[in-house]
C-alpha cells in the first residue's frame, strides 16, 4: 500500500467522493490529550506502576501517584533491578509495558475502552 501524504482540502475531496468507503484515521501521539485522554507516557508510567505494585512494591505503598517524580524514581529504580525490561525512555517502553501488564489481547482493548469511557462521563 503506497503512503501518501494529502493536504486539508485535498483529504476533504477525498473524503468526499469516496463517501460509501470505509476509512481509518490515524492520530499523532497526544491527538487525546486535547481530549482528556492520557498521554502515551502516562500510559506507559500506569503499566509501569501496576507491574510494580503487583510484583515489588509492599502493601503499604498500593495507593501510588504514578504522576509522582518520587514515586517515578521509585518504581524506575526498581525496574532498573529486575532483568529483561526496557530502558527508560525507549521506543520500545509503550509496547512493552502494554503487553506487560495486560498480555491477553482483550485486556487491552479494554484498558483503552476503559480510559476513553472515563472520559465521556466527564
Amino acid at each position: 500500500m503506497e503512503s501518501l501524504t494529502l493536504e486539508l482540502d485535498q483529504f476533504l475531496r477525498s473524503v468526499e467522493i469516496s463517501k460509501t468507503d470505509f476509512f481509518t484515521t490515524l492520530l499523532g501521539a497526544g491527538a487525546s490529550v486535547n481530549s482528556g485522554i492520557k498521554s502515551a507516557n502516562d500510559c506507559v508510567w500506569e503499566w509501569k506502576r501496576d507491574i510494580y505494585l503487583t510484583k515489588g512494591a509492599t502493601n503499604s505503598q498500593l495507593k501510588l501517584d504514578d504522576r509522582s517524580e518520587q514515586v517515578r524514581q521509585t518504581i524506575q529504580s526498581w525496574i532498573n533491578n529486575e532483568n529483561g525490561y526496557p530502558i527508560e525512555n525507549s521506543l520500545s517502553e509503550y509496547s512493552f509495558y502494554i503487553e506487560k501488564c495486560y498480555p491477553i489481547e482483550d485486556d487491552r482493548r479494554k484498558y483503552f475502552n476503559k480510559i476513553c469511557q472515563k472520559r465521556s462521563l466527564l
